[in-house]
């Protein structure tokens, strides 16, 4: 279905087939120059673990799979283009469950909208979140080689006993797929929003959003202690570390990421109020 946001259609899956406004809602943001595809088995599984309770919507943000509009530059724009959605769907306030980059939108949701976001489920944080030069230039001139640098470093995988790596799964496949669906610049520019997103310690502890912070032992994008200490900075957050993970967690762990998401709503909508 598409939602209309800032007079343009912006692509949203659901879980389920009908969308109804007076039930709580859920919206999934991906991360950089992905799109609702890296959520689709979270989908999949969720309608049927949730019996149906909740609205799960999986958004393409703009310039990003089936959202045809321009994307943004920043990720405090891609938080207003959020809050422009749920006005558009009729929704007061939301779980935001993002993915890297996604997170930061999330967590300017937070920041700057308080009052439209229930809670907070954080997956492959890290706030800031810099980027290296080398991979900001790779992004920039050569995108396919990126895709492959990141598909290789998005996941974790143990070497074979002779040394050598293993295929790709299909985890990684279908990452690879969601990358090569974007115009070739979104990379780059998501890459740079992310780099250049500023927030300090102050303005996480300003934060009081209930919030769930997951990190992946193995993630080399945004490491187990960059997760927790955004978790330590934020006023109303706990963590839990998933094991043998990268930082694709939704893909390469996403039975893990279901449980957890399942667990988080319950607690979330029967009680408010999350301790540390």
């Amino acid at each position: 279905m598409h939602f209309l946001v800032q007079q343009q259609p912006a692509f949203v899956k659901l879980a389920s087939g009908t969308f109804d406004a007076a039930k709580p809602s859920v919206v999934l943001i991906h991360g950089a120059a992905n799109s609702h595809l890296v959520w689709d088995d979270i989908l999949a599984s969720l309608t049927t673990v949730t019996q149906n309770t909740h609205n799960i919507l999986a958004i393409d943000l703009p310039g990003h799979g089936a959202t045809f509009a321009e994307e943004k530059t920043s990720v405090a724009d891609y938080a207003d283009w959020l809050i422009n959605l749920l006005d558009n769907g009729a929704i007061n306030a939301a779980t935001l469950i993002g993915h890297s980059m996604g997170s930061l939108i999330a967590l300017d949701c937070a920041r700057r909208y308080p009052d439209r976001v229930v809670s907070l489920i954080l997956i492959g944080v890290a706030a800031p979140m810099p980027v290296a030069d080398k991979v900001l230039a790779l992004a920039s001139d050569d995108v396919e080689s990126a895709y492959e640098m990141l598909t290789r470093a998005s996941f974790y995988l143990a070497r074979n006993a002779d040394g050598s790596w293993p295929e790709q799964s299909i985890a990684m496949k279908n990452y690879r797929l969601a990358l090569s669906q974007n115009h070739p610049q979104t990379l780059a520019n998501d890459m740079r929003a992310c780099h250049l997103y500023a927030i300090d310690s102050a303005a996480l502890a300003a934060i009081t959003t209930p919030a769930l912070v997951v990190v992946g032992e193995k993630d080399r994008m945004t490491s187990v202690e960059a997760g927790l200490l955004v978790s330590q900075q934020l006023a109303n957050s706990k963590h839990l570390l998933i094991p043998d993970v990268g930082h694709m967690m939704p893909l390469e762990a996403a039975a893990q990421v279901i449980a957890l998401i399942v667990d988080y709503l319950y607690e979330s909508y029967q009680s408010p109020s999350l301790q540390s």
